[in-house]
């Protein structure tokens, strides 16, 4: 089974995500592949998840947003600071700051949706 596969696996198993899409998806074969999912969480909030990988590298974000984006997580290499560079996050100031993602979209889609949660439990939308 594709990475896409288990993570629209993953998303289906997940009470947060109300529904989802794949927006893009091209593969190439086992190591080289992309895909653009957006899953709805709320009316207003939705979850961005973007993954491309080849042989030589991995490149992720995933976003948080409504109308604009709220908190995004990862992986451009231009915060050579941060700790666990190069990922990243953006917080809804746009302050940057350390992310413990990895890079392993199984691994870090978790991540993101327990912070998810975290957030829109703290703002009073869930």
């Amino acid at each position: 089974m594709q990475p896409h596969e288990r993570l629209l696996t993953l998303l289906d198993d997940s009470p947060l995500i109300k529904e989802h899409r794949t927006v893009e998806l091209k593969i190439v074969d086992q190591e080289t592949f992309s895909f653009k999912v957006r899953a709805k969480i709320t009316d207003e909030f939705s979850l961005q998840i973007r993954y491309l990988q080849d042989e030589e590298f991995v490149r992720y974000s995933y976003q948080l947003f409504t109308t604009k984006a709220i908190l995004r997580w990862d992986n451009a290499e231009h915060f050579l600071e941060l700790p666990n560079f190069p990922h990243h996050f953006h917080d809804e100031k746009g302050n940057r700051h350390g992310s413990e993602l990895k890079g392993e979209v199984l691994f870090d889609v978790q991540m993101v949706l327990v912070e998810v949660e975290k957030y829109l439990k703290e703002k009073g939308i869930l």
